[in-house]
């Protein structure tokens, strides 16, 4: 099935959800005047998912175990499910439990201490004054104007560059290679020495002795494209998509995607060189770890920079992050590199192999091995058109956006917010 699909009703449904997206329940906004305490309140909607959930169900995919969870607000959870882990499309056998929204409590300190400030998830009064309340994420501040442009945010025109923290809040799980029969990762040559068992973690590298140090043998990730039941095609490279799991019912064109990381641990021989790639939609990034103290990072095969080790205990905990045009390298905790990737603009409709690890020589074992991807933002139509907005935030103004993109209703559909709509930052409490 083509990863691409015409828009159909249902999200027609959807880019015209009204404004209760995300709409926390404000019954108990009386509690505040309260001495006990802040109100405890409860998340209505999909537009702040994965970060915060409305009413949602719990799904657990009968091929390889992966667990995840699906709107079951604005739709019925459909019986035909497709596994965001492996791909694999299933008909539900059992009735699906849900679950009600997180719970969650409104801070209005941190605005005192700081003021608001950009990615705070903010709760605020709706625009039409109905006394409703509705959750965002801050994205503009007074005098920015927003623009949308290839799934990246522009402010003033700059790309809005997310720090570490920021990264990590927003990414979205692709693949978890913990979990069995989820193929997405598969060695580049029949006579590779990369093993694993049940094709789930860990990956095993033995080359024999005396094998070509110059040859690296490689392990390529493979995007799980959507089967379905019957379907036994193989493996096919495939570009990385907005996919939004959390949304089974919606149907949409998806587009390419190349802000990713992946993370991985790495248990190696005092002889290894390993080297992990990456590619950001123009250029392939490379680094080269060598005999676990030196690390080099190359693009298009060239040496940019070197670094080296400060800690080289067994295993390497490395994070390599192709986002918001940086490429980013922490490896034990140490940041290695921090380097300017390709633009938006200057990205293909199409990649070749998102990620790749390949072992030149030494005994490596693999495990921990995730990718996830970034947030793509779309126009106010939910397409990925480049969008501005008509004009800069004036004083007291604030642009804000939900978490998921494709049915969230925020400022890119009802404008700005004032400073006197918002209410204080959300607080997450724990599931009980």
């Amino acid at each position: 099935m083509s990863p691409r699909s015409r828009t159909t009703s249902a999200a027609n449904f959807f880019s015209v959800v009204c404004l209760s997206t995300a709409l926390i329940v404000c019954a108990l906004l009386a509690a505040f005047t309260r001495p006990s305490g802040p109100a405890i309140l409860r998340i209505v909607g999909p537009s702040m998912a994965p970060t915060l959930l409305g009413k949602h169900a719990e799904l657990v995919c009968p091929r390889c175990g992966f667990d995840f969870v699906v709107d079951a607000e604005e739709t019925a959870v459909p019986e035909l499910v497709a596994c965001p882990n492996c791909g694999r499309a299933y008909l539900r056998a059992d009735e699906v439990q849900t679950h009600d929204g997180d719970r969650v409590t409104i801070d209005s300190t941190p605005f005192l201490r700081h003021g608001v400030r950009r990615f705070d998830v903010v709760a605020f009064n709706v625009p039409e004054g109905s006394g409703q309340l509705a959750v965002k994420r801050v994205i503009g501040l007074p005098g920015e104007q927003v623009a949308i442009s290839h799934g990246e945010l522009f402010i003033d025109g700059r790309l809005l560059v997310k720090n570490v923290r920021q990264q990590a809040e927003l990414e979205l799980l692709v693949h978890d290679a913990a979990f069995r029969q989820a193929p997405a990762w598969h060695p580049a040559q029949q006579d590779s020495a990369w093993k694993t068992s049940d094709e789930r973690e860990p990956w095993l590298f033995a080359a024999a002795r005396g094998e070509d140090s110059a040859h690296v043998d490689w392990l390529e990730f493979h995007p799980a494209g959507l089967n379905f039941p019957g379907d036994a095609r193989p493996p096919a490279p495939r570009t990385l998509l907005d996919n939004d799991a959390y949304n089974p019912a919606l149907a949409r064109e998806l587009n390419p995607v190349f802000d990713s990381t992946l993370n991985l641990t790495a248990t190696v021989s005092p002889e290894s060189v390993v080297a992990i790639r990456g590619h950001d939609g123009n250029q392939a990034w490379q680094l080269l770890l060598e005999r676990t103290s030196r690390a080099t990072l190359l693009r298009d095969g060239e040496p940019v920079v070197a670094a080296s080790l400060t800690n080289t205990n067994n295993p390497l905990r490395i994070r390599f992050a192709i986002i918001d045009g940086r490429i980013r390298i922490t490896v034990n905790h140490q940041q290695l590199f921090d380097e300017s990737a390709a633009s938006p603009a200057q990205r293909r409709a199409a990649s070749p192999i998102p990620w790749a690890i390949g072992v030149r020589q030494g005994a490596v074992r693999i495990e921990q091995l995730t990718v996830t991807r970034d947030v793509f933002y779309l126009d106010p139509s939910g397409l990925a058109r480049p969008w501005v907005a008509e004009r800069p935030l004036a004083a007291g103004e604030y642009f804000l956006l939900g978490d998921n993109p494709p049915v969230s209703t925020d400022s890119r559909h009802f404008g700005s917010v004032r400073r006197v709509q918002l209410r204080g930052v959300i607080q997450k409490l724990p599931t009980r």
